[in-house]
């Protein structure tokens, strides 16, 4: 999906960016119903809500990792990432409607949800804590338990995110495979 099509020689690619993190500013919001949920569509039309008052229109604002999820039993219950408001009454998602067993009068939520899943959030405080103990408070003990602590929840995140670094090979073809070199078992 890049363009233009990188040539062959080299074939890595190194994106470098800077990761910007919204504060959370935006309260659950709740007001109206939805209706018009279609499984494999990307757009919710919302009835006696009044999305333009809380949010810009028209424009992107997934940086803003607003998401929304609608409320089983009418909804399947996950949260899509929302990618832009059109109007008071109509909003485009990031990605499409997986299974809506209901399609009208549907409650909702729409949430601004932190970049750092929750499973990981403890990694801030004891991140503080090392720093904590090595400057304010010397404490070795509390510092190298705080630091087992931290290194612990990164290998988790290291395991679920990976890095952010991707070697791309664009010049390499797979090998097609003959079925004439298989050897098949007679099976009866």
């Amino acid at each position: 999906m890049f363009w233009p099509i990188p040539s062959t020689s080299g074939n890595v690619i190194t994106f470098n960016y800077k990761a910007r993190v919204p504060d959370l500013s935006f309260a659950d919001y709740t007001t109206g119903t939805l209706s018009g949920i279609t499984v494999g569509s990307n757009v919710i039309t919302g009835v006696t809500t009044s999305w333009a008052t809380p949010y810009p229109t028209g424009i992107d604002i997934s940086f803003f990792n607003l998401h929304i999820r609608i409320t089983p039993p009418s909804g399947d219950g996950i949260w899509y990432p929302i990618q832009r408001f059109n109007s008071a009454t109509e909003v485009v998602l990031a990605t499409p409607i997986q299974y809506a067993p209901s399609s009208t009068a549907s409650a909702y939520t729409i949430g601004q949800l932190p970049l750092l899943q929750e499973d990981f959030h403890d990694m801030l405080v004891y991140g503080a804590l090392k720093t904590y103990f090595t400057s304010i408070v010397k404490d070795k003990t509390s510092f190298e338990t705080y630091s087992i602590l931290y290194a612990e929840r990164l290998d988790l995140l290291e395991a679920y995110a990976a890095n952010k670094s991707v070697n791309v090979d664009l010049g390499a073809q797979p090998i097609p495979n003959n079925p004439n070199l298989f050897i098949y078992a007679n099976q009866q």
